[in-house]
């Protein structure tokens, strides 16, 4: 649709959506292309994205407009040139994906949540929660001033989390015909918890995908079993 651009001094406002760019707090992101071949097609496939692409772009369901919400919030932190507020924005996506009510604690919710929808055994769970658990810990120290969480705070942590919300984002929307309201997506993820699922939803990507998010976080699995940072 048409886009319109507002100037104001150094400031833009973008819309339909109303994305700004503040020129005095950072530069605006710079375009880097990339070459759509066939390996491209392949990996965008692979991923899951070829099969949600029009169901996002179309869908009206309430599902469906919480993953687009979740995507937006992405975009924003992808694009967004400081960490911290990073950080801030990837949570607010999860936040939009996976919260169901306000009075839910985020840090244990979300990553139990975030394990159960795509860990594939207990152990893939177990490092996918402790993965979230330190996110929620790093944003804590930013939001509150914690100077011993924000050490947590880096551009792997918060790279690595991306991937994660992303995929979050693409089974959720993969299954969005058998599962189309949020209260849905909950008892699901809770049915699964407690090892007896309501239903089997798809996987549209393969554990590879997970395991190279949780690598990329920086977060270990030793071999006592403990997850450390």
């Amino acid at each position: 649709g048409p886009v319109t651009v507002l100037a104001f001094n150094t400031d833009l406002i973008l819309g339909p959506d109303f994305n700004y760019i503040r020129s005095q707090s950072r530069r605006p992101p710079q375009p880097r292309p990339f070459k759509a071949d066939t390996k491209f097609a392949k990996l965008f496939g692979r991923c899951g994205l070829g099969a949600i692409a029009a169901r996002v772009l179309e869908g009206r369901s309430e599902i469906l407009e919480k993953v687009q919400g979740c995507f937006r919030w992405l975009l924003e932190s992808r694009f967004d040139g400081g960490l911290e507020s990073g950080f801030v924005k990837t949570s607010i996506g999860l936040e939009t994906l996976l919260v169901f009510s306000e009075s839910e604690p985020l840090r244990q919710t979300l990553s139990e949540r975030v394990a159960f929808l795509l860990g594939h055994s207990a152990e893939n769970r177990a490092r996918l929660s402790r993965i979230m658990k330190c996110f929620y810990d790093a944003r804590s120290g930013i939001v509150h001033g914690a100077t011993g969480k924000r050490r947590l705070v880096s551009r792997q942590l918060l790279d690595a989390v991306d991937r994660i919300v992303l995929l979050c984002s693409i089974r959720v929307a993969a299954n969005a015909d058998r599962i189309s309201k949020a209260d849905q997506l909950r008892t699901w993820i809770e049915s699964v918890r407690w090892g007896k699922p309501l239903c089997e939803l798809t996987f549209p990507f393969s554990d590879a995908f997970t395991k190279r998010a949780a690598q990329l976080s920086g977060v270990e699995l030793h071999t006592s079993g403990d997850l450390q940072h």
